[in-house]
């Protein structure tokens, strides 16, 4: 039985993202729909199987190929990690605390990174 909450649709088109440096992201279209994975196809590529929880092509060793559901779902990845290293970036080469900054501020900001 198909998860009737999947973001996942036959017949519609979603963002492939390969591993390979040299590979460039494209759109592919969803030809079936199971409960635990998704298959897409191109011209040149059919018949492969990615997760239905996470997009993570099967039997992937490594830095998996990742189906997004669409484009604009890769994009805001993309921004997202770059927004963290930036972050990241700021808070390792910053060895005091920035004046105005409040222990309950930094609790707070801490308090939020860890949460699950």
């Amino acid at each position: 039985m198909v998860n009737k909450n999947s973001k996942w649709v036959v017949g519609a088109t979603a963002w492939l993202v390969p591993s390979s440096a040299r590979a460039v992201p494209r759109e592919v279209t969803i030809y079936k729909v199971g409960t635990k994975w998704v298959l897409a196809s191109t011209t040149d590529l059919y018949g492969y199987e990615y997760s239905v929880e996470t997009g993570v092509a099967k039997g992937s060793i490594g830095a998996p190929d990742k189906l997004y559901a669409a484009k604009a779902e890769w994009e805001a990845e993309v921004a997202r990690i770059a927004a963290w290293k930036a972050l990241r970036f700021v808070i390792e080469n910053q060895y005091n605390v920035p004046a105005g900054l409040s222990a309950e501020a930094i609790l707070e900001a801490t308090k939020l990174l860890t949460a699950k």
